[in-house]
């Protein structure tokens, strides 16, 4: 009874009931290398798992190159060593600029034998280098709206549409005068037309 006594409280582990080593199981049991789950499965898991690894490894490599050709690493590279980075320059202010007052003769038409437009405009362009340009081509920009009105008809200049496309060729006009400068817009201060 003694004996049964001591089996019961203390049992004795022979060499083959020792745990073995090596990756574990469910409850946190140990099992062995020939042990491990070899399904099918199993098997997608472990694809899968070194798809996932081989997705991110392509990322990472993908995102530095792109950095690489994209020159942001050199833009950071150059901020972080004081290197002074590109200014982005703004344009001028605006200047509005009065032309003189343009009276011209308008192309007959069917129901106007004898019209004429009178008007008076605004220019509005960047800086005193775009103004000055303005003023040193003013006679050809004249010359040229005059030109453009010679050819159009009471019905062509009047109302909404009219003033639309007036707008539009002044712009067009003054802007091949003075490139490289640019017209921001053209204002009507009065515009008749009879």
């Amino acid at each position: 009874m003694s004996d049964k006594k001591n089996k019961e409280t203390k049992p004795e582990i022979a060499p083959e009931d020792t745990p073995p080593e090596g990756p574990e199981g469910k409850d946190g049991e140990e099992i062995e290398a020939d042990e491990l789950p070899t399904g099918p499965i199993a098997i997608i898991r472990q694809k899968l798992k070194l798809i996932l690894i081989g997705l991110g490894v392509v990322a990472i490599i993908a995102g530095a190159v792109g950095i690489y050709f994209s020159g942001l690493g050199k833009v950071v590279s150059d901020s972080l060593s004081g290197t002074p980075m590109a200014k982005l320059e703004l344009p001028e202010p605006s200047i509005l600029h009065d032309m003189p007052v343009i009276t011209v003769d308008l192309k007959p038409s069917a129901k106007r034998k004898r019209a004429f437009i009178k008007f008076a405009m605004t220019v509005e362009v960047y800086g005193e280098s775009g103004r000055d340009k303005l003023i040193s081509e003013e006679a050809k920009i004249l010359n040229s709206v005059q030109e453009f009105l010679r050819d159009q008809t009471f019905e062509d200049v009047s109302g909404k549409t009219g003033s639309i496309k007036l707008r539009k060729e002044m712009i067009e006009a003054i802007n091949k005068s003075i490139a490289p400068e640019k017209v921001i817009t053209v204002l009507f201060k009065e515009i008749l037309v009879r």
